[in-house]
């Protein structure tokens, strides 16, 4: 009888465990598509900041002041994307760091302990 039960309290922390590293692992999956989304972001915001300054540029050149925001414009967007992709690295870095520890949290336990 205590063999069967035991059983049972195994069968259960194998659910448990395995339970815990799906969402884990689906938590790291939404924050991985959540960093991509940001880099797109930064990559779109660069893009509308060179169109916008090639437009001041191209059509409104006339005044000084909106000549200057069309170079400001056009000079910030390698800036904004240098930002981005940094960004982007660096929260990447610190995912694949968390994920490592949550593998070694779910996945390196010893069959006695259960």
């Amino acid at each position: 009888m205590s063999k069967k039960n035991n059983d049972k309290k195994t069968d259960k922390k194998i659910q448990k465990i395995s339970a815990s590293s799906a969402q884990s692992a689906m938590a790291l999956e939404r924050t991985r598509m959540a960093n991509t989304r940001t880099l797109l972001a930064y990559i779109r915001s660069a893009v509308g900041l060179f169109v916008a300054g090639a437009g001041l540029l191209k059509f409104i050149s006339e005044i000084v002041w909106v000549y200057i925001a069309g170079i400001i414009f056009i000079i910030a967007t390698p800036v904004l994307l240098v930002v981005g992709i940094r960004e982007y690295f660096t929260v990447r870095k610190r995912i694949d760091m968390h994920e490592l520890a949550d593998w070694e949290t779910f996945h390196c336990w010893d069959e006695d302990e259960i």
